[in-house]
């Protein structure tokens, strides 16, 4: 099976990446040079210098959150939690998460980062990290502010969930 690499995204596709292609101008408090890439996700638009990084985002990204926001999910009811139960042992197999039958259970944080979280689970320490109670089919999300990434305890330990999207009430 291939490794799981968690990567976070870049600036590229963000919405406050600017790339200012016309005259010099004063604009977003700055003043705008000709080819020059800008981030206006503050009050201030700031210039990407040569030494910042082109993969990823730079550490001053404005939408970093330090230390990273942890939430706990896990089903709403008992009922839900027996029924996911005893689909997976009438399966025999771990089935994805359903965000709608998910809320969440407990807040913390933590100065871990998603890619440290998951090499940690790996060393079967990840629910010792956090410092909070995850039930088993609970989720953990971590958020650093760029992009949330959850993580999902099985039998069999984590299993990194990528296209998990929790349910609207929890996401601010």
């Amino acid at each position: 099976m291939a490794e799981i690499r968690i990567r976070e995204p870049s600036c590229s596709s963000c919405e406050a990446n600017y790339r200012h292609s016309g005259l010099p101008q004063k604009k977003y408090g700055v003043m705008l040079h000709e080819f020059e890439r800008y981030c206006i996700g503050s009050k201030r638009a700031r210039m990407f210098k040569k030494r910042d990084p082109v993969i990823k985002a730079p550490d001053w990204c404005p939408k970093r959150i330090f230390p990273h926001k942890v939430r706990v999910f896990d089903f709403k009811s008992g009922d839900d939690w027996f029924m996911f139960e005893d689909l997976c042992l009438t399966l025999k197999k771990e089935l994805p998460p359903e965000a709608h039958r998910y809320e969440v259970i407990a807040q913390t944080t933590t100065e871990l980062s998603a890619k440290e979280f998951w090499a940690q689970c790996g060393l079967d320490a990840g629910p010792k990290l956090l410092g909070v109670n995850v039930p088993r089919h609970g989720i953990v999300e971590i958020d650093d502010g760029l992009l949330p990434n959850y993580f999902f305890l099985c039998e069999s330990g984590y299993r990194y969930e990528p296209y998990f999207t929790p349910p609207a009430s929890t996401s601010k």
